[in-house]
């Protein structure tokens, strides 16, 4: 009997072990499955908040860049372009801002903005014809040189944008055709207008000291420095240019190179152009191509939508079937 509650007292021990031991395993059990579960949704949740992050970034690019290449529109100083009948539109963007004194206007292109004069060249690199800060900046001449273009060579500067924004569209002086089909312009100053004649289109190195001459050339060296010009041309235009003339220089950063420049050479002349462009609803200018980077863009913060979408339908539709898989293993467990 002795030997008998013994082994019984043993066995229950046994038992009582085994069910601590049970009891234990499955609370580390339970307690990893919900460090797992906890786990699993914390990645859901960080990989939903990244590409919403990603989707919020892309469409405040867009809001962005609109607003960039809004600022830049000629359609913002429009009104204060100076006609003959009426330059008093044009006073008053002045009164706003005396470092504007010209207008320069390249037909058929979107060349058609106020032109400032800053103490610096760094002026006008970052802050519009109304003197507020612009990325886009203003077209300016060079700080040395002379307001009423009195130099034999004056530089005009401009950012190259896209969509034929500021001096963008001279990218468009690199087809021949373009050049050849796109001739005049006209720069105001000096309360009237002047007609320029372009005759010649070039890429060049931001240091050619030779190209970027500012102040009064001396005589001698005018002629050397129009045949600068000619020989180092994409294309060139025979117009009788002399050492006699004023040129003024249109330069702007090219796409391709760091240090690259485009150049376009024109003379200021006193008789006027006909703009032969000026019927037409649409300029011939890059602006064709307007939008392609917003494009690109938006087509991207599409795709990151979908996938955010994708995701969280994804997460959700995990949890269901989580959901659905514990509510038939209870009832199979009360089954048995």
């Amino acid at each position: 009997s002795g030997f008998t509650d013994s082994a019984k007292d043993r066995m229950d021990m046994t038992r009582r072990n085994r069910k601590r031991t049970g009891e234990g395993r499955s609370l580390s059990w339970r307690l990893g499955k919900r460090t797992v579960r906890a786990a699993d949704r914390l990645t859901n949740l960080a990989v939903v908040l990244v590409i919403l992050g990603m989707v919020l970034y892309v469409f405040y690019s867009l809001w962005d860049t609109s607003h960039i290449y809004s600022a830049a529109s000629t359609e913002v100083y429009e009104t204060y372009r100076p006609s003959e009948d009426d330059t008093e539109s044009f006073a008053e963007l002045q009164a706003i801002n005396p470092d504007v004194f010209g207008w320069l206007t390249v037909y058929g292109t979107g060349i058609d903005y106020p032109v400032t004069q800053g103490e610096n060249n760094s002026t006008y690199v970052n802050t519009d014809a109304r003197g507020d800060y612009a990325l886009s900046g203003s077209l300016f001449l060079d700080s040395e040189s002379a307001r009423d273009f009195s130099d034999f060579n004056s530089i005009i500067y401009g950012h190259h944008m896209e969509e034929g924004t500021m001096f963008g569209d001279l990218d468009l002086f690199r087809e021949e055709s373009f050049f050849q089909s796109h001739r005049y312009g006209s720069l105001f100053f000096d309360g009237q207008d002047h007609g320029l004649e372009i005759f010649a289109a070039l890429e060049v190195n931001a240091y050619d000291a030779r190209i970027y001459r500012t102040g009064d050339i001396p005589a001698a060296e005018r002629e050397t420095y129009l045949a600068y010009l000619k020989e180092n041309a994409l294309f060139y235009r025979e117009a009788g240019i002399t050492a006699e003339d004023h040129i003024v220089i249109l330069s702007t950063c090219a796409s391709d190179s760091t240090s690259g420049r485009l150049v376009l050479a024109a003379r200021i002349g006193s008789e006027n152009f006909e703009n032969p462009f000026a019927g037409d609803q649409e300029t011939d200018t890059g602006s064709g191509a307007e939008g392609k980077s917003r494009l690109s863009l938006l087509i991207l913060a599409g795709v990151l939508f979908l996938l955010a979408v994708m995701a969280v339908l994804a997460v959700r539709w995990k949890k269901r079937n989580k959901k659905s898989g514990g509510e038939n293993s209870n009832e199979r467990k009360k089954k048995k």
